[in-house]
């Protein structure tokens, strides 16, 4: 097939105008109406008349991408800044004496013993799932595992910061210790206690 060419415009395809710059197969033009475009023209030199379809531009990438790296910078900021917040502190009484610190998505961010049994629970404990339920549990195993503490033994978990849900340790890892190892846990929880069975 013989490709044929063309030396008229289509009507509302195509765009004329006087050639200002020449590119590879495409023209610049400026057109009768005072428009600047990029046309598909292989043959018109600078200075003459020059018609074509007008090319499409690519999407900029660019600049969506650095509008949003911006924007991700202070969030990731704010992100980490949460991270580090302590919401809420535990302190665990069980002859030796732990506090565990959590932050506002209930992690555990730190863990220290207040004396040298707490600091012999922490050495042993491994925190494998940060959540406050597992957390204490884990330090009580600690506990009775050192034998620190025996079946009907007496604990005391104080619990600052915003209340936890009534029924918060009535499953999960704390509970599972506080009945396996038969303790009596006094948990006060922001001031008012509540005693698991």
């Amino acid at each position: 097939a013989v490709e044929e060419k063309r030396t008229t415009p289509i009507d509302g395809k195509d765009h004329t105008g006087t050639v200002l710059k020449r590119r590879g197969g495409f023209a610049y033009i400026l057109s009768n109406d005072g428009a600047f475009y990029k046309i598909r023209d292989a043959g018109s030199d600078v200075g003459s008349l020059g018609f074509g379809q007008k090319v499409r531009r690519k999407p900029n990438v660019v600049k969506p991408l650095l509008f949003l790296l911006i924007l991700a910078i202070p969030l990731g900021f704010y992100y980490n800044s949460l991270q580090k917040e302590i919401e809420r502190t535990v302190i665990i009484k069980a002859v030796g004496e732990v506090t565990l610190k959590f932050n506002s998505f209930g992690h555990l961010v730190d863990a220290f013993g207040n004396n040298p049994k707490g600091r012999d629970y922490i050495d042993r404990a491994k925190f494998d799932d940060l959540s406050l339920a597992a957390a204490v549990g884990e330090v009580l195993e600690q506990a009775y595992i050192s034998e620190t503490i025996q079946e009907r033994s007496t604990v005391e978990i104080l619990i600052s910061g915003k209340p936890l849900a009534k029924d918060y340790f009535h499953e999960g890892a704390t509970k599972d210790r506080i009945v396996s190892y038969q303790i009596e846990a006094k948990i006060n929880d922001n001031g008012s206690f509540l005693f698991t069975e």
